[in-house]
């Protein structure tokens, strides 16, 4: 199927495509909204409107299965979705939405950090699709984040934000996050890495921990990436073992692990 695809996708390679991206929100409560929704990151929106929800699905056709389309429709807590025309140059449909479904989602998790620099929460995602309208029908793709996050305590309760504190999250302006699969690097922690990409690299880290004492390890990590001098600067470790965060994590996961 995917070769068909391929096939077909190759006529007319240079051009503008019609998509739309579509990803569900779960273990977080919203306001009430308009029924488009509350739009952020310019290109992206987020509704709970069933009827704008059900008009985004029809969108895929029989590309969502029956088990997906039922948790958007009436599972998820709030959905997400961008509509709009993507440019394809020089390559087929599939591997263009294979790299554009990835953007989206990084525009998601900056999303995710603006809400979690509101207030704590286990808001997350797990799996979006995105559809392309073509002369010889539809094409989706889909991708998963595969994680599951949870509040500072470990737990997966419901985190309810009020209309000026979701405005406020969506207003943030933080760099979009980067992951593993696109650097090409054995670690994120390479040399020349930005101090907030460090941040909501440990951040990250610590919100998908199911540990506690793991969570508190890599938030004392994030808080020393974004705070620390850089490396021509800063001390040899050695000089300053006792005051660096790599110590107090020690101490503070010992005295956890004990409880």
């Amino acid at each position: 199927m995917l070769a068909f695809l391929r096939r077909v996708s190759k006529e007319g390679s240079e051009c503008d495509l019609k998509t739309t991206f579509l990803c569900g929100l779960d273990q977080i409560e919203l306001p009430a909204m308009p029924q488009r929704g509350e739009r952020f990151a310019e290109d992206y929106w987020i509704t709970k409107d069933k009827g704008r929800i059900a008009e985004l699905i029809h969108q895929f056709g029989d590309g969502l299965g029956s088990v997906e389309t039922t948790y958007l429709a009436n599972r998820a807590s709030a959905v997400v979705y961008r509509s709009g025309e993507i440019e394809v140059v020089g390559e087929d449909v599939v591997d263009c939405l294979e790299t554009r479904i990835i953007d989206d989602m990084l525009a998601l998790k900056r999303l995710e950090m603006g809400l979690w620099l509101i207030k704590d929460n286990a808001g997350h995602f797990d799996r979006a699709w995105i559809v392309a309208r073509t002369t010889r029908g539809t094409i989706v793709h889909c991708n998963t984040w595969a994680s599951r996050t949870s509040s500072a305590d470990g737990s997966f309760e419901p985190t309810s934000f009020s209309s000026e504190e979701l405005r406020i999250a969506r207003s943030l302006k933080t760099p979009l996050p980067s992951y593993l699969g696109q650097s090409g690097l054995p670690t994120m922690l390479a040399k020349g890495s930005l101090r907030f990409q460090r941040f909501q690299y440990f951040l990250g880290a610590a919100r998908e921990s199911g540990d506690v004492a793991m969570k508190i390890a890599q938030y004392c990590s994030g808080l020393e990436a974004l705070v620390s001098t850089s490396q021509a600067r800063a001390q040899p470790l050695s000089v300053r073992a006792r005051g660096s965060v790599a110590y107090r994590r020690a101490r503070i996961v010992s005295r956890t692990s004990s409880l």
